[in-house]
């Protein structure tokens, strides 16, 4: 290293980037010699631990203090020195040597030779594994994975997912909501208990909803219109039916919705899908009226919530035939919020709300009747209760 202008002042670097991640006991020996180089400031030996954004001097290179035009080892216990001044050996350690003066060789300058760098590995670093890619729509919870992460040596003791929108999370398997559709870049990064890292990127792939048939709150029915609105959605196996009915007492109004099995004796199930957009709702209350007609009690019955537009479904509420008065109607109201927490879903902007029948005769032996089902937010949530 030297100027090769004289009188003109050059600093001169030369970079060794390392990963020391795992690394203990590392040495970094190094041959020197100078050439008739004044001592400035500039010149030493620095690490950095952050890829060279940062510098720390740890050895002073100072011209005047040897023979001139002569060798010099130098053995530097990087552990030491990194630990003295606030440095960690990590995956992106750099060693720079640096020499500042104004003159060509022999007048001025360093000349290096022989440098080595040794260490212990007794910590293999672990290896991440953050699966995917992964996909899902805005408004719904993408459940992420780090299954297949290892330590070969020891035990994995810190997770640091990066979704790509400026959200983290320090949990192995989080969920986490999207709020814009696009391609997000996802990274997991493991620590093992020797401080060793290792980090792995996969994808997220998000899209907007369907447009059109999710109810939007405030949002009550009454069936008035003797059918389905547009965010319903009918389903029964066998001869199961789901009708509109002005007979058996409606609850209010001229229809009310029935579920039974016109075939006495064969069983069938019958399901109505309520598609609800509840991303960035709060206190979300379910309000309906019920009645059976000596329906007896089966663990299908129910009300069930999904928040993937009804990909899987979790029962929040039996309805029990034998546990109600026959031929009465009886009021529900449900805390969406509790409940959906409760069971490890998410307000999502592609819920489901199903109401689900099961049984083998026509009303009125059998059968439900629904009416008056509303859902409100922002305010209308509160305990869950039955009246």
């Amino acid at each position: 290293m030297d100027s090769n202008t004289n009188g003109n002042y050059v600093t001169n670097e030369a970079t060794l980037h390392l990963n020391l991640s795992g690394y203990t006991q590392v040495n970094l020996d190094f041959w020197w010699k100078e050439f008739g180089d004044e001592t400035h400031t500039q010149d030493g030996v620095y690490f950095s631990d952050d890829g060279g954004s940062s510098y720390v001097k740890v050895q002073d290179l100072n011209g005047q203090s040897y023979s001139n035009n002569s060798w010099n080892q130098f053995s530097l216990d990087v552990d030491a020195l990194a630990s003295a001044n606030g440095l960690s050996l990590s995956s992106t350690f750099v060693v720079k040597f640096q020499q500042y003066d104004n003159y060509a060789i022999s007048t001025d300058g360093f000349a290096f030779d022989d440098i080595s760098v040794s260490g212990s590995s007794g910590n293999t670093p672990p290896v991440a594994n953050a699966n995917g890619p992964y996909s899902g729509i805005t408004g719904v919870a993408v459940s992420f994975s780090s299954a297949g992460s290892s330590d070969p040596d020891g035990s994995i003791t810190g997770y640091l997912w990066s979704f790509g929108d400026g959200a983290t999370s320090t949990a192995a398997n989080p969920s986490h909501t999207y709020a814009a559709a696009g391609t997000y870049n996802v990274s997991l990064t493991v620590t093992d208990n020797g401080g060793a890292q290792d980090t792995d990127n996969t994808t997220a792939e998000i899209t907007d909803p369907p447009v059109g048939n999710y109810a939007t709150l405030p949002y009550s029915t009454g069936f008035e219109s003797g059918g389905f609105d547009q965010y319903w959605e009918s389903f029964s196996t066998s001869d199961g039916r789901v009708r509109f009915l002005t007979s058996n007492g409606p609850h209010s109004g001229s229809y009310h919705m029935t579920m039974d099995d016109p075939s006495s004796g064969g069983y069938a199930q019958n399901e109505a899908w309520l598609r609800l957009n509840l991303a960035g709702e709060s206190q979300v209350t379910l309000a309906f009226w019920w009645k059976e007609f000596g329906d007896e009690t089966h663990t299908q019955d129910g009300v069930y919530f999904s928040d993937d537009d009804g990909a899987s479904f979790v029962k929040v509420q039996a309805l029990n035939g034998q546990s109600y008065t026959n031929n009465t109607w009886q009021q529900f109201t449900l805390d969406l919020d509790a409940l959906a927490s409760a069971n490890g879903l998410s307000l999502s902007g592609t819920f489901v709300v199903k109401f689900q029948q099961y049984d083998n005769y026509p009303i009125a032996t059998d059968g439900f009747a629904f009416d008056d089902i509303s859902v409100t937010g922002g305010g209308g949530g509160g305990p869950s209760y039955i009246t």
